[in-house]
């Protein structure tokens, strides 16, 4: 499992603890940085995992599926960020980690498009422009103050 505490910063701590205590057999590998968490993925992926999971918001789902691109390894998602865009596209169960985490384990397993634009890989939404300038500097601060 790659995790990115800074998805929810102050409770990044409590939020690994919990993670941590879904399955004895995870490795929770804590990553800060997209490149990281793509490195983390290739690794898992080259050693033969079976399953990533990335636990984190769209960021920390977007540099794991880089890492996993080419791969036969699945991925797995525990939504822990603010929106979580392409979990909520897939249906899972945002906010209820415990039953995302249900769905990890039983394999249940669908193919889904990977797109690239310039050098970068995604599965949901890309924004040129001015939403993707807000995107950028929106600021942990203000999606706490303002929410999603």
């Amino acid at each position: 499992m790659i995790f990115n505490p800074s998805a929810r910063s102050e409770k990044g701590a409590k939020l690994m603890e919990r993670v941590r205590g879904f399955s004895a057999m995870v490795d929770l590998l804590v990553t800060s940085s997209f490149d990281e968490a793509s490195a983390l993925a290739a690794k898992a992926a080259e050693e033969g995992c079976v399953k990533v999971v990335a636990a984190g918001g769209d960021g920390t789902v977007n540099a794991v599926i880089a890492g996993l691109a080419g791969s036969e390894t699945a991925l797995g998602i525990l939504p822990t960020g603010t929106m979580n865009l392409f979990a909520r596209e897939l249906g899972l169960p945002v906010g209820e980690l415990e039953e995302c985490w249900r769905v990890v384990e039983v394999e249940r397993i669908r193919e889904v498009d990977l797109f690239s634009a310039g050098d970068g890989l995604f599965v949901q939404v890309a924004g040129v422009g001015f939403d993707a300038q807000i995107i950028e500097e929106t600021t942990w601060e203000r999606k706490k103050k303002f929410g999603p």
